[in-house]
């Protein structure tokens, strides 16, 4: 898959792509993340262009500078040590200067579930995206029906992959209705619960929902969390209070059924 993030980003035709930036399969420490039931991923749509600042490009990623160079050199430059380094980088995302969104938007729901992306926590979770491992700007609303499509043509099968070796319990997603479905295309709803919450929409208090689908393939059971996503997951004005008991909620039914 290191390798199919590295083709991806060298066989992008979409113009909105980073031009210094590297592709990001994953974020975060897999070390913890195969520590016992419940494994979890987040999943968004694809990485913001605040990962790759224009002022600094390289801050967040450990040693991109490199990394990017080794990308783009010929096939004897991407070998086993440029690998590694790679996967060192994303593995040490959390440890490094993090970008707020994580915190502001699953920060308090990971809590509420026992989980964190910080390393060193006892049960690490991943985050992943969905769409493309690739950051562009715009950022992906504002993006054509065109762009998108170009993007995810490679960057869909790239998840599918990933979420198959990681074989996560519960996958945490706020990526809007239309890729939600999409997602959980390949998985059989078999019961769906909703936890309503109070988020700012404008200047009003709205009532909206998180959703958990009790999902099967197979012979396995999977847990889809849905958030709905308003300019960040579960929107404004919602508390990390609040993230915590809808995610002690969902914990609380997901224990129910083992």
């Amino acid at each position: 898959m290191v390798d199919e993030a590295r083709n991806i980003f060298l066989n992008n035709k979409a113009t909105s792509v980073l031009p210094k930036s590297i592709p990001v399969l994953f974020f975060g420490d897999l070390s913890n993340y195969w520590n016992p039931y419940p494994r979890i991923i987040t999943v968004g749509r694809n990485p913001s262009f605040q990962e790759f600042p224009l002022n600094q490009w390289n801050c967040r990623f450990e040693r991109s500078e490199v990394i990017l160079r080794k990308l783009t050199g010929n096939s004897e430059n991407w070998d086993d040590e440029a690998r590694g380094l790679y996967l060192t980088s994303l593995k040490k995302y959390f440890a490094t200067k993090r970008h707020k969104w994580f915190q502001l938007g699953f920060g308090g729901f990971l809590e509420g579930m026992g989980k964190s992306y910080l390393p060193l926590s006892p049960s690490n979770v991943v985050h992943t995206d969905f769409c493309s491992p690739l950051a562009t700007r715009p950022s992906w609303s504002s993006l054509g029906d065109g762009e998108k499509k170009v993007l995810m043509r490679d960057g869909v099968h790239l998840w599918y992959n990933l979420e198959t070796y990681l074989d996560p319990d519960i996958i945490v997603i706020s990526i809007g209705n239309e890729y939600s479905e999409w997602l959980m295309g390949r998985f059989t709803v078999v019961q769906m619960d909703s936890y309503p919450y109070e988020a700012t929409i404008g200047r009003k208090k709205v009532t909206v929902e998180a959703k958990l689908f009790q999902c099967e393939r197979g012979n396995k059971t999977k847990w889809f969390v849905e958030i709905p996503l308003l300019q960040n997951p579960f929107g404004v004005g919602v508390t990390n209070e609040a993230k915590k008991t809808i995610a002690k909620s969902i914990r609380s039914r997901i224990s129910s059924a083992r």
